[in-house]
């Protein structure tokens, strides 16, 4: 995350990790390959664990969205969406994917989160005045920019909801939304379903 990048390992590589991942021995030829891994820093030692330990991005499945739930935003909040939709892409332009990453995690906790029975309405004002935004901006290739503002908005009103960063691996493809349990927030089932989740802030 430090160098703003995502790879594909090589094949060779990739082998030797399903080994580690799933529990099976490895043989000599995987040494070169756990090497690379290890100078890779996709795997690390640990004198204490009894095996590999991955850090899984997990959320549930999405199996719903908000193409039917939106609600009627305010002029307010769609204010608040173009503002941060602005603010995003110039944030990305001028750190790296882990300091906005951290910049997500430290806003998050220092304000507390709504659990009120309003929730729901309000993250569907939230989606329909990202809905509007795209009459001033283009929606092309700024699914991370309009996801980081959306969690940026979210945030401020109190609404705790998770950035996921997915790919497909072929052809390879990424792609960025905004998730709450099984429902995505800012995009389509359809659309976000062929992605694996590698990250999630």
């Amino acid at each position: 995350m430090g160098d703003d990048r995502y790879f594909g390992l090589p094949a060779k590589a990739n082998a030797t990790f399903q080994k580690l991942v799933n529990g099976n021995p490895l043989v000599a030829g995987d040494e070169d390959q756990l090497r690379i891994l290890l100078s890779r820093h996709i795997i690390v030692p640990d004198q204490e664990a009894a095996g590999l330990i991955p850090k899984n991005a997990v959320l549930p499945r999405v199996c719903r969205d908000l193409t039917l739930q939106r609600r009627r935003a305010t002029i307010t909040i769609c204010a608040r969406a173009v503002a941060a939709e602005l603010l995003s892409a110039r944030m990305l332009r001028r750190r790296q994917l882990c300091e906005v990453k951290q910049s997500i995690e430290t806003r998050r906790s220092l304000i507390p989160i709504d659990r009120s029975g309003t929730t729901e309405n309000c993250v569907g004002e939230i989606a329909e005045a990202f809905e509007w935004s795209r009459l001033i901006f283009s929606s092309k290739d700024r699914c991370l920019v309009r996801s980081l503002a959306f969690v940026s908005v979210c945030i401020d009103l109190r609404q705790h909801v998770s950035l996921v960063l997915g790919v497909t691996a072929s052809p390879f493809s990424a792609h960025c939304w905004v998730q709450r349990d099984d429902c995505v927030l800012n995009d389509t089932v359809e659309r976000v379903r062929p992605f694996t989740p590698i990250l999630v802030i």
